[in-house]
């Protein structure tokens, strides 16, 4: 008797696994990817689709309320770190993303410029958009640290005379 002679036990898997269709690959790149079970969000998959879905994002970040590139990925149902790992697959992709960066980062600093959103909430997530200010930051924390070890405080106190009102604390308690 050989293995594949003998019956597979009948479970709800296999029951399943018979009733269901087989999803060609053709089909799940059909628009420029799949549908996950759980998300209901399309990923790319090909190279092609991966460049499309890159041009899309950098039309979606020449829109004035594109503020944040994470609101592409929320707004399109995918997770953040999908999202990312999308973005670099490909050269195309990848410099797709910088110029997203840039257009997000010069919008942010002007609409903080002109009042429009709060300027130090830009500031403080700056170095995430701008590779040039984030060393900038660092430049100048290395540069108050070195001042700051450079620079001692000296506390000078003096000794009052002694008075009637207040006397002088015997030497132990000082």
């Amino acid at each position: 008797m050989k293995i594949k002679d003998i019956p597979k036990k009948a479970t709800k898997r296999n029951k399943i696994a018979k009733n269901t269709k087989k999803v060609t690959n053709k089909q799940k790149e059909e628009h420029f990817g799949y549908q996950k079970p759980l998300v209901y969000a399309a990923y790319p998959q090909s190279t092609e689709a991966i460049n499309s879905f890159a041009d899309e994002v950098v039309r979606w970040a020449e829109q004035d309320t594109s503020l944040r590139y994470t609101q592409f990925a929320s707004e399109r149902r995918i997770r953040y770190n999908t999202f990312k790992k999308i973005m670099n697959k490909t050269p195309y992709a990848r410099n797709a993303w910088e110029i997203v960066k840039q257009k997000i980062v010069d919008r942010r600093e002007l609409q903080a410029l002109q009042f429009k959103i709060n300027a130090s909430i830009v500031m403080q997530t700056m170095p995430l958009y701008d590779e040039e200010f984030k060393a900038y930051i660092k430049w100048k924390s290395a540069l108050r640290q070195e001042e700051e070890k450079a620079s001692q405080t000296v506390v000078l106190l003096e000794r009052f005379p002694e008075t009637d009102a207040v006397p002088q604390k015997p030497e132990h308690e000082a």
